[in-house]
């Protein structure tokens, strides 16, 4: 009988001198996958909420104009970790299935006992022809594992690169917009800076890919694609996601590697991104369902200040039971409706000439009613004119507001409601029908 040839390797080969040992042509940084997978995953799960609370409150601070440059920000780090979280995730459970099989391995040497199979002749012989070599399936799923962590880590890199080439756009266009030269849609910024910034990338490449053979290689255009392809390269952290990324995108697929990768960016942003408007709105996506009436009827706990765990920049009052003699009410001075309020009270605005303390408080005091009368307090359905406003901070979200006390010495036991009107919001659409705050409480 002849002999393998010398590049050739048996299952003896694979499991070294016994059948306990890993196989040696595993990867060899399967322990450190398991490591970091284990370690991260469940730090990671923590990360979501935090961002997201970050975010609400760095958004009720600041003016309509960076209301995208938050969004998309919180957008990109919540796709980093839960990019990171699934990658982790799926490794775990792959790298899983590849230690029962090792372990099957070491239980049963033997393999698969294809005599003992009850299965039809041909089925027998497709199967053992597919996975009669156990060593074959253990080295399969190896690389099957390291490929889900290697892709995982990819797609982190590639949101990562996003944020870091868009950062710079999402920065600049706000501070265009509310100090330099403001336009009269508060997006036009945003789009004109990611154009200066993506437009010429995509240009280049495109140059290159179709025109890249027929251009004269020391030529003009030739040293200006490269010199700005370098420039967006060392801008984009192409160091740290071109070896993964060419690697990938060379061996998954011989013709579409690059859109396979691409696809799963999309598909992992377009689920963060639905997650966020859930979080920021339930009923935004109920609308969508039958479940859009049975959303509308829950009611906020942010609404009630010793409830609200996540506080929103939402009207409250202290309980949803009040057993004070007065409910507080207070509503937040909401920067994105800001030319609400210019509008309407511009002319009640303290002027610096108004040095005197006592002269300075009457105008103040003017302000804050001015500004009150646009929430349209209703109790019961009845408008309470006259409620005297006081400018009050909440220091839990951040943010200016208006604090009113209402008397309840005059309610009678049972259930009422607060019905608060929304000023307009900066961007809000044509056809938007703002429908006001519902507080229900019980006295």
């Amino acid at each position: 009988m002849s002999e393998p040839p010398p590049d050739s390797f048996t299952g003896s080969d694979i499991l070294g001198a016994s059948s306990d040992a890993v196989p040696q042509h595993t990867t060899p940084t399967w322990e450190s996958e398991l490591l970091i997978s284990g370690a991260s995953v469940f730090g990671l799960l923590q990360l979501p909420p935090v961002i997201d609370a970050f975010g609400s409150r760095l958004n009720g601070q600041l003016a309509s104009a960076w209301h995208y440059t938050v969004f998309l920000g919180s957008l990109y780090a919540n796709a980093v970790v839960y990019g990171l979280i699934i990658t982790f995730l799926l490794h775990l459970a792959t790298r899983a299935y590849w230690v029962a099989l090792v372990g099957l391995r070491s239980v049963f040497p033997q393999g698969i006992r294809w005599d003992r199979d009850r299965s039809g002749s041909i089925s027998r012989q497709v199967l053992r022809e597919r996975y009669g070599d156990q060593d074959a399936n253990i080295e399969r799923a190896d690389n099957f594992s390291t490929l889900v962590f290697a892709v995982g880590i990819a797609l982190v890199v590639m949101a990562m690169v996003g944020a870091i080439l868009g950062m710079p756009a999402l920065i600049l266009a706000p501070i265009l917009q509310t100090r330099i030269w403001p336009l009269r849609d508060p997006d036009a910024w945003l789009l004109i800076m990611m154009g200066i910034v993506f437009v010429p990338i995509i240009a280049f490449r495109l140059l290159d890919s179709t025109m890249g053979t027929r251009i004269r290689p020391n030529g003009y255009l030739a040293r200006l694609i490269g010199s700005m392809y370098q420039f967006f390269a060392t801008l984009g952290g192409q160091r740290v996601v071109a070896p993964l990324l060419i690697t990938l995108t060379t061996n998954i697929t011989r013709k579409h590697g690059l859109m396979v990768i691409v696809v799963m960016l999309w598909l992992l942003m377009s689920g963060v991104s639905l997650l966020a408007i859930y979080h920021r709105d339930p009923s935004a996506i109920a609308r969508l369902s039958i479940a859009r009436q049975i959303t509308q009827m829950r009611q906020d706990p942010s609404f009630y200040a010793d409830m609200a765990a996540n506080p929103k920049s939402i009207p409250h009052i202290q309980s949803d039971v009040i057993s004070d003699p007065y409910v507080r009410l207070w509503v937040p001075l909401d920067p994105h409706r800001q030319r609400s309020f210019d509008k309407a009270c511009s002319r009640s605005q303290p002027t610096a000439a108004a040095a005197d303390f006592g002269q300075r408080f009457v105008q103040e005091a003017a302000l804050a009613a001015c500004l009150g009368n646009l929430f349209r307090v209703q109790l019961d359905g009845a408008l309470l004119p006259g409620l005297r406003w006081h400018f009050m901070r909440d220091d839990a979200i951040g943010i200016d507001g208006l604090c009113a006390y209402i008397s309840t010495s005059a309610l009678a036991s049972g259930e009422h409601e607060l019905l608060i009107a929304q000023p307009a919001a900066d961007q809000a659409d044509k056809d938007d029908i703002t429908q006001p705050w519902r507080i229900p409480f019980m006295r």
